[in-house]
């Protein structure tokens, strides 16, 4: 007799148990949808499917959170594509056809947002070169080839801003740049001062020689030092302007 009662309490206990896991998922499916954690809450109902397949509960909860999920990740995603933030928003869509596999409307905005950003970067880099151009022209008094690498720069950036969230892109890019460019004019001009205090012939011989290789390197990457310094160009350095100074 003893055995059979075992038995009846063992599986009594496990439906118990099962039981009670249920409302746990179930109350940390609501608890997440109260904190719009989507995410958290598909997890939760597909752990009561796990337990219980044909809970209608579950199927119709894990319907309307899988929704409101790909609804907020697609609206995320087109957030940061619109700032020009094309790699965050890639990340996005990547993460959310991961979560959920095969959706037309996600496979198609993770498409659209990688070949954008192939063409932004392409429209980018060229852009940039062109700015490089203009500078190293400018810089060398080449008028002639500093006013045609700034038609190109702005052909260039008219085509960036026919594409979504170009202008921040270039922003961005433009931003990077300067601020590589201003590193590198600061580095040699400290090493210009530190030249100019040396207190002995073989100190000043190394400064001078740090100086000349800094200088040498600043001209061979950005141009004459001296078309980094002028008003215009230092508002640039300053990031009061970015992609709108020419």
């Amino acid at each position: 007799q003893n055995a059979p009662q075992s038995k009846y309490h063992a599986k009594a206990k496990a439906i118990y148990e099962k039981v009670e896991q249920i409302e746990l998922l179930f109350k940390s499916a609501d608890d997440a949808v109260q904190a719009a954690d989507y995410k958290k809450a598909m997890q939760a109902y597909q752990g009561v499917l796990a337990t219980d397949a044909k809970s209608p509960k579950a199927v119709e909860g894990l319907k309307a959170v899988s929704a409101k999920y790909k609804d907020a990740q697609l609206e995320a995603g087109k957030a940061s594509v619109e700032k020009g933030e094309y790699e965050e928003g890639i990340e996005i869509y990547k993460e959310l056809i991961s979560v959920i596999p095969n959706d037309a409307e996600v496979s198609q905005a993770l498409r659209n947002a990688e070949t954008t950003f192939s063409s932004l970067k392409e429209i980018g880099d060229d852009a940039i070169t062109e700015f490089r151009v203009y500078i190293k022209a400018k810089g060398t008094r080449n008028y002639e080839l500093a006013e045609f690498a700034r038609g190109r720069y702005l052909r260039r950036i008219n085509a960036l801003y026919e594409l979504s969230g170009g202008r921040n892109y270039l922003s961005a890019r433009l931003k990077a740049y300067l601020a590589e460019v201003e590193t590198a004019l600061n580095d040699f001009l400290i090493k210009g001062k530190a030249a100019e205090r040396s207190n002995s012939y073989e100190k000043r011989v190394f400064a001078a020689d740090e100086y000349n290789r800094a200088l040498s390197s600043f001209i061979e990457s950005y141009g004459r030092p001296e078309a980094w310094i002028g008003e215009d160009v230092t508002r640039l350095l300053k990031k009061k302007i970015v992609d709108q100074w020419m």
